[in-house]
């Protein structure tokens, strides 16, 4: 799976070996300028310089599962970790 974000409110799912576009999300945050899977490859983040917000979205479905609320400053880079559980 590839992800792309672009200035028209989308984030693209590519399947990687064939580069068929095999989902497209509508972010409605003005142009996604950073991205980001999961360790697992189950959640995708997306974020904005301009709105500021962060969104997490289930890969497989596209569903939008959660909205971070926005930062004072812009977001430029967002990284998902794996929870270590002991």
């Amino acid at each position: 799976m590839l992800a792309s974000g672009s200035r028209d409110d989308t984030v693209r799912l590519w399947n990687a070996n064939t580069g068929q576009l095999t989902r497209t999300l509508s972010v409605d945050m003005g142009r996604v300028d950073s991205i980001a899977f999961s360790p697992d490859g189950h959640t995708l983040a997306s974020g904005s310089l301009r709105s500021g917000d962060i969104r997490l979205w289930n890969v497989a479905t596209g569903e939008l599962k959660q909205v971070l609320p926005a930062h004072r400053k812009w977001v430029r880079k967002q990284y998902l970790r794996q929870k270590i559980v002991e």
